[in-house]
């Protein structure tokens, strides 16, 4: 049958030391509620078609090898504080209805997402979104961070670094940085264009809800400093349907 799984505290952390698998299209919920509990998965939360959400007032925080992996379904992340994946953390859902969306309120830290023919959205309204990975030799990783169709980008901080840039793997994307530059490296043809999703959340009753749409377009630095942008493919051409703005000097 299909089994949903929720886990919820009504004040305090959760800690995973061991697998949490969801048969058939059974949700997942992991819930730390109380003020700034965190949520902490050293070992891999599955289902074979279900929803996943992973939902902290704290820092959420993947350690190496823990993985999220479920089927044409929702991954959603929220963290009050830092979001962090390890370099060896994936997070991945196929085909086409396949929907990531993490969202934390301090630095988001990408591992690996792998959603194909899907769409992913991350966002930090206190922070940078920042590669796991170790730039190698004072380069770029051969790596990409995120694989998607779409892929919508939001930080109030920086959007990668100048060196350890975010790699990707993306048809369309949309990015926007509000306190620094965006640094981006791309492995094929992309599209700066306008990108449109909308996850599931998982309810404590297990049933799963859509959350309001989120969408977004274009390239864009903002707020009150000078934000670079730098868009490179490694093999591949770029196309600009919406505008691209560099803020300042």
């Amino acid at each position: 049958g299909n089994g949903n799984i929720v886990l919820r505290t009504t004040d305090g952390g959760i800690t995973l030391s061991n697998a949490l698998s969801a048969n058939g299209s059974g949700n997942v919920l992991l819930q730390a509620q109380g003020t700034t509990k965190d949520i902490t998965a050293n070992a891999d939360i599955s289902s074979a078609s279900g929803h996943v959400s992973v939902i902290a007032t704290g820092a959420v925080g993947f350690g190496a090898g823990a993985d999220i992996r479920t089927a044409g379904a929702s991954i959603d992340v929220q963290a009050g504080g830092a979001l962090t994946m390890s370099s060896t953390s994936v997070f991945e859902s196929t085909g086409a209805a396949a929907v990531a969306q993490l969202v934390a309120g301090g630095n988001l830290t990408v591992g690996e997402i792998l959603l194909t023919a899907g769409a992913v959205r991350l966002a930090t309204t206190g922070g940078n979104i920042l590669d796991a990975d170790v730039a190698d030799n004072a380069s770029n990783d051969g790596t990409a961070d995120i694989v998607a169709a779409s892929l919508s980008l939001s930080a109030s901080g920086t959007l990668g670094q100048t060196v350890n840039q975010l790699e990707t793997t993306v048809g369309t994307f949309s990015a926007q940085a509000a306190g620094g530059g965006i640094y981006l490296l791309e492995t094929n043809d992309v599209t700066v264009g306008s990108v449109t999703l909308t996850a599931q959340r998982v309810a404590s009753t297990g049933a799963a809800a859509a959350q309001t749409a989120q969408s977004q377009s274009g390239l864009a630095t903002t707020g009150t400093g000078n934000g670079n942008i730098v868009l490179r493919t490694t093999d591949g051409g770029i196309t600009l349907s919406n505008a691209l703005s560099a803020n300042g000097s």
